[in-house]
């Protein structure tokens, strides 16, 4: 059964205090207090994208096993992945999830 990205991300954003979802130009961004935690969107028809905010080190550590991970920017925290029939799940909800915590305010990514 293929998963949709959106309602995936949907779903797991959906279990993290004050979570807003917004729609954009290319996709849909979940946001807390204005700050991107995950994007999910297609680009110029490549199929579905996510991006997340990671630990710099980790960012290093995914970029550097290549595809299905790409760098948006070389000098930030993001980092996108594509989504495809192999997508492990479970990571992406890792990776959002610790997206919320260096996004979100102390008292709630702690919780």
């Amino acid at each position: 059964m293929k998963i949709d990205p959106y309602a995936e991300v949907r779903r797991i954003c959906a279990g993290l205090p004050q979570v807003v979802e917004h729609e954009s130009d290319i996709g849909v961004r979940f946001k807390i207090r204005g700050r991107n935690v995950a994007e999910v969107f297609e680009w110029q028809g490549s199929g579905p994208m996510i991006v997340v905010w990671v630990d710099p080190d980790e960012r290093e550590f995914l970029l550097a096993g290549g595809h299905p991970y790409f760098a948006l920017r070389h000098t930030d925290a993001r980092i996108g992945f594509v989504v495809e029939d192999t997508t492990d799940w479970v990571e992406v909800a890792e990776l959002v999830t610790e997206s919320y915590r260096r996004i979100a305010p102390r008292s709630w990514s702690r919780s």
